[in-house]
């Protein structure tokens, strides 16, 4: 019976080494899975940010060098270019401190298991006191560590927060702005563009340039307003929303990125650029009174829509959107003003209507447009607040379509009214309309200098207000 007990002893002893043994075997592989042990934070590099004096990186986009003198910072590769200011602050930003959130246990020999033995980017930071740091980022850390990599920094391996390194994947082009041409606030208020003018390559060679220049400018209900004129490939009053619309969109052009830095002539060709399919020039005075030129060379937009972009001066492509360059496309008809007349009210001398043919009635002006103004009609007097609301009206008519070469014969066209211009300096402008059909008319500048048609009630309402203010009622505005 004892000899059965110590048998029976010795076997639950040995169950129990054994099942002791396989415990500790079983923690020990456990704690050697896990993915860190958790120290705390450390500072693994400290630097005053003014104080960071160069970022040297090495990555699988090309990488970038980054050094700091005292007139600012200097982009290797990239002298005298435009940078991009935030991404270049963001870069000594995390140059300025680098933390880990845990130490790797034996990290050092198990590089390959974080991707350090051949790491995604080498890091060397120096600052202005000459001390220097050097550091390589491998893989992302699995999905119970997410949002930090893996970082080998003196012979030790580090878990960061992705966002101090991730600065350190990019390339040389992302430090540079993407602003090709100058901002609109610069050009908006004290600015005053004087002359654009458009290159473009047509099937047969190149189109006749399309030339538009600043002609004038006077106030309207309180605005000062701009007016321009094509002169090529025709002489013709550029469209009223000119300044506002077409003008504006020169300015503040911003690419999706940068395509090449000082591109070569292969580059250049596979981009476009050697046959630019636009030139644009455009020149403007600044506040100072000083002219200022800026050109850009645009692609053919690609099947995706989009195009290359060279600013005249500026030694590298960009790449952008076709749709934020609205005047790619833009033809003389889409130009020209379609107004069948608008003379500046402060020129006026007298203004002579025709109705029918028969019945002609003239209003003579006197300072018109200025607070000294007198109009009258035979011995009658007009309020000028009147008139100017009627003349707006008048020279607010604008045509459906404007003919420039083939003009209407209008011999079987019966007349409807004749409006006479005639100016200070004793010049004269005429527009004759006709009836071309039930709700259409067909207008003659100058005896066929150009045809317009417009609508056939616009022009009776401007009639009737011709009416109304030679009986002394009140002209309300139609604008």
């Amino acid at each position: 019976m004892k000899r059965q007990l110590r048998t029976f002893g010795l076997i639950s002893l040995c169950l129990l080494v054994s099942a002791g043994i396989w415990y500790v075997l079983d923690a020990s592989e456990e704690k050697t899975n896990e993915p860190a042990a958790e120290t705390g934070e450390e500072t693994l590099w400290k630097a005053d940010r003014k104080d960071v004096a160069l970022v040297e990186v090495e990555n699988e986009n090309g990488g970038f060098c980054i050094t700091w003198e005292d007139d600012g910072a200097v982009l290797e590769g990239a002298k005298g270019l435009p940078l991009n200011e935030d991404a270049v602050d963001a870069v000594r930003r995390s140059a300025s401190l680098i933390k880990s959130q845990k130490e790797i246990p034996n990290g050092e020999d198990r590089l390959s298991e974080f991707g350090l033995d051949e790491p995604k980017s080498r890091v060397r930071i120096k600052d202005k006191k000459g001390k220097e740091v050097e550091f390589s980022a491998g893989d992302p850390a699995p999905e119970q560590e997410a949002g930090r990599r893996y970082v080998r920094l003196d012979n030790k391996v580090y878990l960061v927060e992705q966002s101090v390194v991730e600065v350190f994947e990019k390339r040389t082009e992302d430090f540079l702005s993407v602003q090709v041409t100058p901002a609109y606030e610069e050009a908006s208020q004290n600015v005053l563009v004087t002359k654009v003018t458009l290159h473009r390559a047509g099937e047969d060679g190149e189109e006749e340039p399309l030339v538009l220049v600043y002609s004038d400018s006077q106030e309207l209900a309180g605005y000062q307003v701009n007016s321009y004129e094509l002169i090529s490939p025709v002489m013709y009053p550029a469209a009223a929303n000119t300044s506002e619309e077409f003008l504006p969109s020169f300015f503040d052009i911003t690419a999706d990125g940068i395509k090449a830095i000082r591109p070569d002539e292969q580059e250049t060709a596979v981009c476009g650029l050697d046959v630019p399919y636009v030139n644009a020039e455009v020149c403007y005075e600044n506040a100072d009174g000083a002219t200022k030129t800026f050109e850009l060379d645009v692609s053919r937009p690609d099947e995706e829509g989009n195009v290359f972009l060279r600013l005249g001066g500026r030694d590298m492509i960009y790449l952008c959107d076709a749709g934020r360059i609205p005047w790619l496309e833009k033809r003389m008809g889409d130009l020209i003003s379609h107004e069948i007349l608008s003379p500046d009210i402060r020129t006026l001398k007298q203004l002579t209507v025709r109705k029918n043919g028969e019945e002609v009635s003239t209003v003579n002006l006197h300072n018109a447009g200025k607070n000294d103004a007198e109009i009258t009609y035979g011995n009658k007097k007009i309020r000028p607040s009147d008139f100017q609301n009627f003349y707006y009206g008048l020279i607010s008519l604008t045509a459906d379509e404007v003919l420039l070469e083939q003009t209407e014969d209008t011999s079987r066209m019966e007349p409807v009214a004749e409006v006479v211009f005639e100016y200070e300096n004793k010049e004269k402008d005429q527009v004759v309309y006709y009836q071309e059909a039930v709700w259409q008319l067909y207008a003659v500048l100058n005896d066929s200098e150009r045809g317009l048609r417009l609508s056939a009630s616009a022009v009776e309402a401007v009639l009737s207000d011709w009416e109304r203010l030679l009986s002394g009622e009140e002209i309300k505005t139609r604008y």
